[in-house]
């Protein structure tokens, strides 16, 4: 009888190590699966209801008088988003979030592509947080933050769907030797954009 009993006992321990091992792995996996590209908190900006309608054009992205000290903003900005006009679109929340590896646009754009557009209203109001370079949410001596904006003025999926805008990356980093706020506008690219892994991502609250 006492040898049934430790068998069975052996038995039950085995099957309940097995059921161990197996939640520990499959908890393993979807910690892996979840942590993404990004790392540490959300840091989140909340834009006022209001604001000077000079947000609202693109007098931000030139190179004096503007809210901002730009030093150099690439052709390409000027060509997609500088005649544009986009609709006021106050109290939007924006979140931010620091990458923890390098790794291509396609990499970084998958978990925030249900997001709310963002538009250079955004950035209007972002660069007037900071327009010295002083210390904010936005990184600085160098470093990169990155929004991914479409050329066209889109509210949702199925105006997305509908217009088929193309994405770009745009980057704002404030110089090392020349103080003043560099503006960088490429074509997304589901292959290329490759980032270092010390930038920071900007998005909309979906």
């Amino acid at each position: 009888m006492s040898s049934l009993f430790e068998e069975d006992k052996k038995e039950r321990w085995s099957l309940l190590s097995g059921l161990m091992f197996f939640l520990q792995d499959l908890f393993a996996k979807k910690a892996k699966n979840n942590s993404g590209v990004f790392k540490g908190r959300i840091e989140k900006i909340r834009l006022p209801r209001s604001m000077p309608e000079r947000f609202y054009t693109a007098r931000f992205i030139t190179m004096s008088g503007g809210i901002a000290s730009i030093g150099f903003i690439n052709d390409v900005f000027m060509k997609v988003f500088y005649p544009k006009s986009f609709t006021k679109d106050s109290a939007a929340e924006l979140w931010s979030r620091s990458l923890k590896e390098g790794a291509t646009d396609a990499t970084i754009y998958k978990p925030i592509e249900n997001t709310l557009p963002i538009t250079p209203y955004h950035l209007s109001y972002i660069l007037s947080l900071q327009p010295e370079g002083e210390a904010g949410i936005l990184l600085t001596s160098g470093r990169q933050n990155i929004f991914y904006l479409y050329d066209q003025e889109v509210k949702n999926e199925k105006e997305i769907n509908a217009k088929k805008p193309n994405l770009y990356r745009v980057t704002l980093s404030w110089g090392d030797l020349t103080p003043l706020w560099n503006i960088v506008a490429t074509p997304f690219s589901a292959i290329g954009g490759m980032s270092k892994g010390n930038e920071k991502i900007f998005y909309r609250a979906s």
